[in-house]
């Protein structure tokens, strides 16, 4: 997830990215996992490009937002890196 997203922003992601990239993300990881909330998104976003552990504990959400998540990261645009 952590080198998905730097292809995406064109260098290491650092906690300011996790609003953008969720928002980025939101609408792909909804469409199939319908009840993803922002937060559980933002909070996959931070653990997987350990830049800090969610306070969520809920592994069955954390199964099904994971994969869906890496499949939204990969369809963003990517740029070069710096």
């Amino acid at each position: 997830m952590r080198s998905l997203a730097a292809e995406h922003l064109g260098r290491n992601p650092n906690a300011s990215d996790v609003p953008g990239l969720r928002d980025k993300c939101l609408a792909k990881v909804r469409a199939l996992v319908p009840k993803a909330e922002p937060v559980h998104v933002a909070e996959a976003l931070a653990s997987a490009c350990t830049l800090g552990v969610g306070t969520g504990d809920d592994a069955a959400r954390t199964a099904a937002i994971g994969p869906v998540l890496v499949a939204a990261m990969h369809r963003l645009p990517r740029q070069p890196q710096r």
